[in-house]
């Protein structure tokens, strides 16, 4: 009868250890590092400069849309003087592992980045191919 009355304080503890790993194992991450809403962060329209080699176009818009992960569209307003301006994808990170922080982006296509907390935005492009227009912009989200 001592054998069971010993076991019985063993087994409750035993299970309560298998419960709690069960309840937190099961639970999803919110925070994992490099999983970045990039789109619930800066996708939107932006106001500011937008300048294709000499010319400056002031007022000009540009849109903000998710492409996918990380990765944010770039675009001129269309039907404007500078919506010949060839739109670009680029792959944003968050450097502080936070969004709200600020995204950058650096490759082939240009580089853009943006300070959340001031919803300033700046996108500098490189053509990727021959009919490409490139161009940089300066703005603040709408």
């Amino acid at each position: 009868m001592q054998k069971l009355h010993t076991k019985t304080p063993m087994l409750s503890v035993l299970l309560l250890l298998v419960t709690g790993v069960l309840i937190t194992g099961c639970s999803k991450d919110d925070d994992q590092p490099g999983e970045v809403d990039v789109a619930a962060v800066m996708a939107g329209t932006y106001k500011g400069t937008l300048t294709i080699g000499a010319e400056e176009y002031f007022g000009a818009e540009l849109s903000a849309t998710a492409a996918g992960g990380n990765k944010i569209k770039f675009s001129p307003k269309s039907g404007e003087a500078y919506s010949h301006a060839t739109p670009t994808t680029m792959a944003m990170q968050a450097p502080s592992g936070n969004p709200r922080d600020g995204l950058i982006a650096q490759g082939p296509e240009g580089s853009a980045a943006f300070q959340a907390a001031e919803k300033n935005l700046i996108v500098v492009t490189q053509k990727m191919a021959e009919e490409d227009v490139s161009f940089t912009f300066e703005g603040t989200k709408q």
